[in-house]
């Protein structure tokens, strides 16, 4: 017996169409309404034909419109000698009349002149050089992501131009053709040849290469990607102040951008390939970004955190042996290591102890009188003799022992002494007494060396500060150490941002001297942070531009909101240079070394590939 069905058999099922198929599939929309431009599926177009050149051009005179979105083409007909050699010579005969008749004014006679000169020259690359004579149409297909985009980076072209005393516009009414014979189609079009070509010689339509100087590369170097031609971008970092590259001042290089596109792979990348090339590298490593680069290449990871691994005596003095800041011979007989430890504490202790400023001036004293007590005098001029220095539970029990003794003291030196015995009571037997109350256990022996923070992200800030301060300061020991080896030293600051304070500026300021010294010693600094705004508040501003302003190469990668703004006003970007960033393409950049700007993509070989991956990069791009 036939089973009846029940009403939802009877109902008829909907099939919901595939827009995302649909999409991909349909063919693009171009819509040319509109008269002097275009839209192709979501993107703005319009088209600039150069109507005017001036009677001379510089080499490479397109060069200055090598710009994202902008696409260049050069359409030349060769001309018939002998005939053009005719026109040439009939329009120098008419212009020559004119220059000379007295039936002209001044200034008539005075273009015509110019135009005889120009014919006569035209005539002369011609005739007696032989060169090959074009009519030219060059045109320009400008793109953007919105009409108001496409308005402003049209001006911008035009504006460019027009410094070369170019002159170039859009023809009206003549989109679609305009358009059609500027693309890679095969399509000349006869009306814009009519309208627009202009007789070129060869040497001129030659000079016009705007390819000449595109990208970066020094020659030498290493290889971070590629441009957005398909040139290599080569870089030396280590060539600067010569010849050919008086526009870098140092080896320094920043790195900033939104987090999640790009930075720690370049920095690995430029941190792998020195390496490679013999450069010692030092970093601090706030997120622990490199402990699986750093086992790759046996170098020497550090916790330089609160779990008692590794400790710095911060009483211990670093500089122990003159060093000039110039290329002058240091004279160590004015020279004072003890003095200059002490300013380092004053740093140090103020970082914890902001607001206390009657405990900072005692706590001064009590560490002098312990330098004393341990033959650190500031009549030294070389500690290198010492091999134990004192400890901060030395400078406790010191100052424990004046807090028993404080009937001869003032009520308020009693309350600052109390006030210190306490703080040291808790900084040597809490987390901090674990990185800092011991001897240095440290050696930077190691060709890679990586200072971890990462346990102290949940430290409060003035801890945190006060350990980059101290971890900086023994870099530059090793630093001042490396001058006459005559290798290179590459010092890393990741998430820079993390160690600034505005009410303890001197972590920064720290930062700003590392910066500005660093290439004396053979060194170089690579600062890398996604919060720019954090080295631009007022407070900390003239050391936070000096730091991002001081390096020759500085590289940006995908920023919006106030981080873009701040870097667009910093390095002063094109409108076409902040689009590019604010796109936010994963692995893409912009480069800027010296006066030089590009677009780079960052590529990677198989093998930097597994080098450079961690394990929570499953499938990382090449």
């Amino acid at each position: 017996m036939a089973r009846n069905k029940g009403p939802v058999a009877d109902q008829v099922t909907q099939i919901l169409p595939n827009t995302r198929l649909r999409e991909l599939i349909a063919p693009v929309v171009a819509d040319f309404s509109d008269k002097s431009a275009c839209r192709f599926g979501d993107q703005y177009m319009a088209v600039l034909v150069v109507t005017k050149y001036p009677a001379r051009l510089p080499a490479e005179w397109l060069s200055r419109i090598r710009l994202p979105g902008v696409t260049v083409h050069i359409d030349a007909v060769r001309r018939n000698a002998a005939e053009f050699n005719r026109i040439v010579s009939d329009s120098l005969s008419g212009w020559s009349f004119q220059a000379e008749s007295r039936n002209k004014g001044a200034y008539e006679r005075m273009q015509a002149s110019a135009k005889r000169d120009q014919a006569a020259e035209l005539l002369h690359l011609s005739g007696a050089e032989n060169q090959a004579m074009f009519d030219s149409v060059v045109s320009f297909i400008v793109t953007a992501e919105s009409a108001e985009g496409l308005t402003a980076r049209v001006k911008e072209v035009q504006g460019r131009l027009a410094a070369n005393q170019i002159i170039a516009q859009r023809p009206w009414f003549l989109t679609k053709d305009a358009m059609l014979h500027s693309s890679p189609y095969g399509y000349r079009s006869a009306r814009l040849h009519e309208l627009y070509a202009m007789p070129m010689p060869s040497s001129t339509l030659a000079a016009a290469a705007p390819f000449s100087a595109a990208g970066i590369n020094d020659g030498h170097g290493k290889v971070y990607g590629l441009d957005t031609t398909g040139g290599v971008v080569v870089i030396d970092r280590w060539r600067f102040g010569s010849s050919g590259f008086a526009d870098r001042s140092n080896a320094n290089m920043v790195v900033l951008g939104n987090a999640g596109g790009g930075k720690s792979t370049f920095m690995k990348l430029d941190i792998l390939m020195e390496y490679m090339a013999g450069t010692k590298v030092i970093i601090i490593d706030p997120e622990d970004e490199y402990r699986a680069l750093c086992a790759r290449i046996d170098g020497q990871w550090l916790d330089a955190g609160n779990s008692g691994a590794t400790i710095i005596n911060p009483l211990e003095v670093w500089a122990t042996e003159a060093v000039a800041d110039d290329e002058e011979q240091a004279d160590a007989s004015r020279f004072n290591p003890v003095a200059r430890h002490l300013e380092f504490l004053k740093t140090f202790f103020a970082l914890q102890l902001p607001d206390d400023y009657t405990a900072r001036e005692i706590l001064e004293i009590e560490v002098r009188e312990l330098y004393r007590e341990h033959g650190l005098t500031l009549d030294l001029t070389s500690v290198g003799h010492l091999e134990k220095w004192p400890t901060l539970s030395d400078l406790r029990d010191r100052i424990a022992s004046r807090v028993h003794a404080a009937e001869e003291l003032s009520a308020g030196a009693r309350e600052a002494y109390a006030g210190l015995d306490l703080f040291f009571k808790n900084l040597t037997a809490g987390s901090r007494g674990l990185m800092w109350d011991g001897q240095t256990n440290v050696t930077l022996e190691n060709d890679v060396l990586v200072f971890s923070t990462h346990s102290l992200q949940e430290a409060d800030s003035s801890t945190y500060a006060a350990q980059y301060h101290l971890i900086t300061q023994l870099m530059w020991r090793e630093i001042q150490a490396n001058r006459n080896t005559g290798e290179h030293l590459l010092v890393v600051m990741d998430e820079a941002h993390l160690a600034i304070d505005p009410k303890t500026p001197a972590t920064l300021e720290a930062i700003k001297n590392f910066a500005k010294r660093i290439r004396k010693y053979g060194g170089a600094l690579m600062v890398a942070t996604q919060n720019v705004s954090d080295f631009l508040d007022p407070a900390i501003e003239r050391q936070g531009r000096a730091v991002l302003d001081n390096a020759s190469t500085k590289v940006v990668f995908g920023a919006d909101g106030r981080e873009l703004t701040h870097i667009v006003e910093l390095y002063d970007l094109s409108r076409a240079e902040a689009d590019a960033v604010a796109r936010k393409a994963v692995g893409r950049c912009l480069l800027m070394v010296g006066q030089r700007k590009c677009i780079l993509d960052v590529k990677r070989t198989p093998k930097m590939v597994q080098l450079l991956s961690t394990s929570s990069e499953k499938s990382p791009a090449t």
